[in-house]
């Protein structure tokens, strides 16, 4: 029975160490999704977009029905006979009412219903028509209306690129503070287990000063190279509590240290270039748009040299009649009395001077984007080839590094056992010390480059947010 409670307690405690042990290794990966999820910049940039979208809604939305009702009532008291109309010659007091309705259509149409009517001491008029308005000239068929829904889609795309590319800048950053924070929790391991060797050192070379073997100045000089790692140690902390302190305020929540991983040197795994393509870029693809929006304000540009030329029908039915008479329905559209008509409206500038101080303007545009477009690609070019170098270059030191820290330990070891048999001095044991702690730091700092530059390399395909979420510690 004892046997198997035991056995239960151990198996317990293999989960949970194994629990732990896939934490601490999804640690990056858990940071950069809920930085994602929670940062309140991220979600402020993403609004952008959904504004952009509703340029185009509000394109689609003027394309509604209006309704127009007015009522009001006149006290005319003047005697002039040389008015506009029979009504406005009537003394008295009387009262107007006017119901319309009216849609324009994506063809550059329009449709009117109007509703008249007038009531007098001892007249009433009622007047329905229908009119129908259509643009046969620069918006023939709606095209400029169709040119606004491209244009306000490719906005939309281009504030989309602009948005990915100023989070990809908040992710970087966050994944830069995150890499500092791994040298520095490093630093402090490092320095720790320095400290470690170096208090060890210090009984046994107190024993041996105690016992006469050998002088005090080995004994002051163990104590300082304890107390050396005990300060760089409280340095390493300070700038951990730096950057811990800007994750946090990336996190919007306090973030904990041991959340933090070190580098780990035993078996280590140097991660190989990330495949991608400099043309997904999202500065690139946010120019790219650009380009596409001038094409098509070019186009809406060359539509304004067009007359706007507008045919005009309607049709009225016409009522008046006396207060006494039944017959006010005649006014309604389909009786007798009737009016019809149609004209066509010619406007246009003589000469078109802002049409073409427009199309110049934009022509500026165009050329500025292109000489931007291509710099931007050399730009892109470069930076990988320089990044590609540099990771190369860091692979070869890493692998150094990893061979002088083997070395390192082993003439630690033996200048140890010299010092301790009375063959060598404890300075050099010393210098062998501090060549391990530099040595383990410098290949922690070749580390953090590494994945800074995969970082910067990443971000050029536009591709940081898939590395980080698929990377691990």
């Amino acid at each position: 029975m004892t046997f198997i409670c035991n056995f239960r307690r151990n198996l317990f405690v293999l989960f949970l160490g194994f629990t732990f042990s896939l934490s601490i290794q999804a640690s990056v990966q858990s940071l950069v999704r809920e930085f994602l999820e929670q940062n309140y910049f991220l979600k402020a940039n993403i609004q952008n977009v959904k504004e952009a979208h509703q340029i185009y809604e509000n394109i689609w939305a003027s394309k509604t029905w209006w309704f127009d009702v007015e009522g009001g009532y006149q006290n005319n008291l003047q005697n002039d006979l040389f008015l506009q109309t029979a009504i406005d010659r009537l003394k008295g007091t009387f009262s107007r009412f006017d119901l319309g309705f009216r849609k324009d259509f994506t063809w550059g149409g329009t449709v009117s219903f109007d509703n008249k009517f007038f009531l007098h001491k001892w007249l009433m008029q009622l007047n329905q028509g229908v009119s129908f308005t259509q643009d046969l000239g620069r918006n023939f068929f709606g095209q400029t209306f169709h040119q606004g829904l491209k244009m306000a889609r490719i906005r939309e795309s281009e504030a989309r690129a602009m948005v990915n590319k100023n989070n990809q800048k908040l992710l970087f950053k966050f994944f830069q503070l995150y890499n500092l924070a791994r040298l520095d929790k490093t630093r402090f391991s490092l320095h720790k287990k320095a400290q470690i060797r170096a208090i060890k050192r210090e009984k046994h070379v107190k024993k041996r000063v105690d016992a006469g073997l050998l002088e005090n100045v080995d004994l002051y000089k163990s104590k300082m190279n304890v107390i050396t790692q005990q300060n760089a140690m409280r340095r390493a902390e300070i700038s951990l509590a730096n950057n811990i302190e800007g994750l946090s305020g990336l996190l919007n929540r306090p973030v904990r240290e041991d959340e933090i991983n070190s580098f780990k040197f035993d078996n280590l795994h140097v991660e190989r270039d990330m495949p991608g393509d400099t043309e997904d870029n999202f500065a690139l693809e946010q120019l790219n748009q650009e380009r596409f929006k001038i094409v098509e304000k070019l186009k809406k540009i060359d539509y304004s040299f067009i007359p706007q030329i507008k045919l005009d029908l309607s049709y009225k039915s016409i009522g008046e009649i006396s207060r006494e008479s039944q017959d006010i329905f005649q006014g309604i559209i389909g009786t007798p009395s009737y009016v019809y008509g149609a004209s066509i409206k010619l406007l246009m500038p003589l000469g078109f001077e802002p049409e073409k101080v427009n199309r110049t303007t934009t022509r500026i545009q165009q050329n500025k984007n292109l000489y931007l477009l291509k710099g931007l690609k050399y730009e892109l070019k470069y930076r990988e080839i320089a990044q590609k170098k540099k990771l190369n270059i860091l692979r070869k030191n890493i692998k150094a590094g990893v061979d002088k820290r083997k070395l390192s330990y082993k003439a630690l070891a033996f200048q140890n056992n010299l010092y301790f048999h009375g063959r060598t001095e404890l300075d050099i044991v010393l210098i062998s010390e501090r060549d391990i702690v530099v040595t383990e730091i410098g290949l922690a700092e070749y580390l953090t480059r590494l994945e800074s530059n995969l970082a910067e390399l990443a971000k050029v395909y536009a591709k940081l947010k898939e590395w980080l979420i698929n990377k691990k510690d």
